[in-house]
Order: C-alpha cells, then sequence, then structure tokens
C-alpha cells in the first residue's frame, strides 16, 4: 500500500514507478502490458492484464520486486 506519512509525494513516486513497471511487464497469454490495480475488497495490489475482459490474466504484487 501507499505509504500515507509523507502523503501525496510518496503517491507521485509510487505512480511513476508503476508507469514504468506496466512499460516493462507483458502479459504472458496475450502479451499486452500488465497494470498494476487495486483488489476492490481488501485494498491490496495485482497486476492484471491491460486487455481485460477479454484476459484475465493476474499475478500477485510484490512491492519488493518490481
Amino acid at each position: 500500500m501507499i505509504d500515507q506519512k509523507n502523503g501525496y509525494w510518496d503517491f507521485l513516486t509510487f505512480v511513476d514507478k508503476a508507469s514504468a513497471l506496466r512499460d516493462q511487464r507483458r502479459c504472458p497469454r496475450c502479451t499486452g502490458s500488465l497494470v498494476i490495480r487495486t483488489n476492490r475488497n481488501d485494498g491490496n495490489l495485482f497486476y492484471g492484464c491491460s486487455t481485460y475482459p477479454k484476459c484475465r490474466y493476474t499475478k500477485s504484487f510484490d512491492s519488493r520486486h518490481p
């Protein structure tokens, strides 16, 4: 999750990292881009294919290893 202590600047850093990751990661099923999404139920982050709902590939998000 996003660290709330430093507020907005941490969020911007997170968005920059997420944008860079989107360019690096590809879906193994359809070769679409993997984007970082948020689980509506618990707020956890995960990778999901950008072509959803056509492709429903997901992968768990580990913030320690981009």
